[in-house]
């Protein structure tokens, strides 16, 4: 074999086993994304029993009972209270019964601020009768009342096209007219539950009921 060839396969030889070399010894680069990735898994997991589903859509609420020592000072002190959040009193009825006064309030609180609120207001009490704290989850509800918004909305789109373009006899059209009349209402009844939910969700109730004698 001529010395010219023996020498050209003995330096590709080399530079081969220059470059295994080199990327067995680089380090592996991770990618922003796959990094993200592995912290949300890991933060998933660190959650354990504490995890909250961010799909829930929850109705808080509760209904509270308690006797106070001075009715005029625990009705100022939970006013105060409710000041401190984005939060506001939405009834209020103050009565004189059975040789004792009763204060009924309805609190409407952000959601976030709820169970703060509450700890504010169990200052107050000298003794609960009860207090029943309650949490619904209405996002399957959401999910059906939008689906059927959409579908309602199709529909009323095609008997409007038959509309525009006149596009049967007579009575098909007035059918079509008819069709979009009581579709209109259902769209209306459907919008508006879903505001009344999204309004409900944002925001949690506290019912008071607090006494002194």
């Amino acid at each position: 074999m001529p010395f010219a060839v023996i020498l050209f396969i003995f330096l590709f030889s080399c530079a081969a086993k220059h470059e295994m070399a080199s990327a067995d010894s680089a380090p592996v680069e991770t990618s922003d994304a796959t990094a993200a990735t592995a912290k949300t898994q890991l933060a998933t997991v660190s959650a354990g029993d504490g995890y909250v589903d961010p799909r829930a859509k929850l109705i808080k609420s509760v209904n509270y009972r308690f006797e106070v020592g001075n009715m005029k000072q625990s009705s100022e002190a939970i006013e105060v209270a409710v000041k401190k959040y984005p939060a506001y009193v939405s009834t209020s009825s103050l009565q004189f019964e059975n040789m004792m006064l009763e204060n009924k309030i309805t609190i409407r609180i952000q959601n976030e601020y709820f169970f703060e609120l509450l700890k504010d207001i169990d200052g107050q009490a000298l003794h609960v009768d009860f207090r029943n704290v309650s949490s619904t989850d209405v996002a399957k509800e959401f999910v059906d009342l939008e689906s059927r918004l959409k579908t309602k909305r199709e529909v009323e789109a095609r008997y409007g096209e038959i509309l525009r373009k006149k596009a049967g006899t007579i009575e098909e059209l007035l059918n079509a007219e008819q069709k979009i009349g009581e579709l209109h209402e259902e769209i209306e009844a459907t919008v508006s539950r879903i505001n009344y939910l999204r309004d409900q969700v944002s925001s949690s109730t506290i019912n008071l009921e607090f006494i002194s004698t």
